[in-house]
């Protein structure tokens, strides 16, 4: 569980939702139960080696980066997805850097 509220305490509050249209204020502040639901089913999920075909859709919106609004090289592309799968992303990533280490040369997948 100690897992799941260090993800939660990260996960940034304020921001677009997905297509689940869960924010992650819903999450942070659901409870004991809702969190005790999210561990049991992102366990569950793990052991069967499986993403939910929702948490996989993600809606994209430009946005501009510089100069002529009207060039459309000046847009990137953002992409929202579920805070639900991010925060399964992030339990993932802690559980894995727990076991494995990562040399130095793989700086861009080290925390800051």
């Amino acid at each position: 569980m100690q897992e799941l509220h260090e993800g939660l305490k990260r996960a940034e509050t304020n921001k677009k939702v997905g297509d689940d249209g869960v924010g992650n204020e819903m999450l942070k502040w659901g409870g004991p139960s809702l969190e005790e639901a999210l561990l049991i089913t992102m366990n569950i999920l793990l052991l069967v080696e499986l993403i939910p075909g929702s948490w996989k859709k993600a809606p994209l919106a430009p946005a501009h980066k510089r100069k002529d609004v009207r060039d459309p090289d000046n847009y990137r592309p953002l992409t929202f997805l579920s805070n639900i799968f991010k925060l399964y992303e992030r339990l993932i990533d802690r559980r894995i850097r727990a076991t494995v280490v990562i040399d130095w040369a793989q700086c861009g997948f080290r925390p800051e």
